[in-house]
């Protein structure tokens, strides 16, 4: 499976600039009591007709790689610097809800100014989510690790079967898969 993305202009020329650029992460999530969105960076962002909080920083944020295969990896998010209130968030059934990652730039460090429009990264559903404990500057800080699992399944998609009428309806200039028809048909006969 080739990954295929639409990055905004503006987003591409900044994020390509050699001499730098000051990247956001964008994360929502489905939370049954009402949706989550925060981003990196202090202050609020607005993108796509919502309001992403600033968290200031995200502990932690691991991607998949990507690759041609049918199976993928989870996506990990760590937030860290949470309260007590934290213990009401741990009884909610988040499993199967939606998580999505957003990569963006912005205007300056820390800055909430978005440079034309993220890109999604990552998409997937929650699996499940961990308490974590930080030690930063000598002193302890709570927090998450909510686990993303990509989704919907690509196995439950993936056909048994690819013909060259399946390959000509998605691409329809693609002439590769006459070779396949005929090592078919070829196939067939020495049978």
């Amino acid at each position: 499976m080739v990954m295929n993305r639409t990055i905004d202009p503006d987003t591409l020329a900044a994020i390509s600039n050699r001499a730098g650029f000051y990247p956001v992460i964008l994360v929502f999530l489905d939370w049954p009591s009402g949706p989550v969105r925060r981003h990196s960076n202090p202050g609020d962002i607005t993108f796509g007709g919502e309001t992403f909080e600033g968290v200031g920083e995200f502990g932690q944020i691991s991607l998949p790689n990507e690759a041609t295969g049918l199976a993928s990896d989870d996506a990990t998010v760590g937030l860290v610097g949470l309260g007590d209130d934290l213990d009401d968030y741990h009884e909610d059934a988040i499993r199967g809800r939606a998580g999505r990652i957003w990569f963006g730039a912005v205007t300056e460090r820390s800055g909430n100014t978005l440079v034309g429009d993220p890109f999604q990264i990552f998409a997937g559903t929650m699996a499940r989510m961990r308490d974590r404990e930080v030690f930063i500057g000598g002193s302890s800080q709570r927090g998450v690790t909510i686990t993303l699992s990509p989704g919907p399944s690509q196995r439950a998609f993936a056909a048994p079967y690819h013909s060259d009428e399946d390959q000509r309806i998605r691409f329809p200039l693609d002439t590769a898969g006459r070779l396949i028809r005929r090592n078919l048909e070829e196939a067939k006969r020495l049978r």
